[in-house]
């Protein structure tokens, strides 16, 4: 029994060696391999998550275990979610198109920014932001090899892809729900700039995945949803006035599309996925 289990240790510890080795060389072949207009991939996923880290793994039998332990990971909101004020939330379904997307290395805009001759990526893109399966937008190199910032050119929906709402149509983003039994969507025509940023610089390396998570459970948190007493549609038409709605997103806002709109940009993340599980875990580095 004792050669048995010096037999086992022996054969685990192999095992052990060589799966550190294996990763410490994959991390050192990415590190080595960043150039000046690095190929990347881009994802934009939703997460019922708050917006802290996934669970930190804390030493190498930890990762053991996980790595045998854990399954995919479904992106689709929980059952039950509450707001500002402790109402009762059920989201159903969230999507947005997105037209052109821009890579920045500057946190914010000095004022001698000009339009590109060239996006990173060009749409149109459609994203069901609920879905258990996401996937990469796109491949490509991009024009900056440290990225502060993203700018997301959003863009009306012309044709409505399999699964999508009927409200998505001539529309860029729909967000739809109940509170305390009232359906309710937020949708929005807009065509605007949608940007996420933070003060951290992300390294991008060659073949890294780069993703832009819309964190829905933190934006119903911080918005009071008590104005929606009956059925109705949260649009550019009908802002649906309400009293100091969402102060963590924006102190001067009196309306609940103003909340929406602003929070979809506050409540986002901004990083690299390293592991390319579309969930932004403990020592993925993020903008923020």
């Amino acid at each position: 029994m004792k050669y048995l289990f010096k037999i086992f240790n022996l054969v685990f510890i192999s095992l052990l060696t060589f799966l550190l080795l294996t990763v410490a060389g994959c991390s050192k072949k990415a590190e080595s391999t960043s150039t000046g207009n690095p190929l990347v991939s881009f994802s934009v996923t939703g997460s019922a998550q708050s917006a802290t880290v996934a669970m930190k793994l804390k030493n190498i039998w930890q990762f053991v275990v996980l790595s045998i332990l854990t399954t995919a990971n479904a992106f689709p909101p929980p059952n039950s979610l509450v707001d500002a004020v402790n109402n009762n939330i059920l989201l159903n379904q969230m999507w947005i198109s997105i037209g052109e997307i821009e890579f920045k290395m500057e946190e914010a805009d000095s004022g001698s920014e000009v339009p590109e001759v060239k996006n990173d990526f060009t749409g149109p893109y459609t994203i069901d932001l609920f879905d258990a399966t996401p996937v990469s937008l796109q491949s490509g190199t991009v024009s900056t090899s440290a990225l502060r910032r993203i700018k997301v050119q959003l863009i009306r929906t012309s044709s409505l892809p399999a699964g999508a709402p009927a409200e998505l149509l001539n529309n860029s983003v729909v967000l739809s729900g109940t509170v305390n039994g009232n359906t309710f969507s937020f949708v929005t025509e807009e065509e605007t700039t949608f940007e996420v940023s933070g003060p951290n610089a992300v390294n991008l390396s060659e073949n890294a995945s780069v993703l832009l998570q819309i964190n829905s459970a933190n934006l119903i948190k911080r918005i009071d949803l008590s104005a929606i007493t009956t059925s109705m549609i949260i649009s550019d038409s009908n802002k649906v006035s309400a009293t100091n709605p969402c102060p963590l997103i924006d102190a001067s806002a009196n309306d609940l599309f103003t909340c929406f709109r602003k929070g979809l940009e506050s409540e986002s993340k901004l990083g690299k996925d390293d592991n390319g599980n579309f969930e932004f875990e403990d020592g993925e580095d993020s903008v923020d």
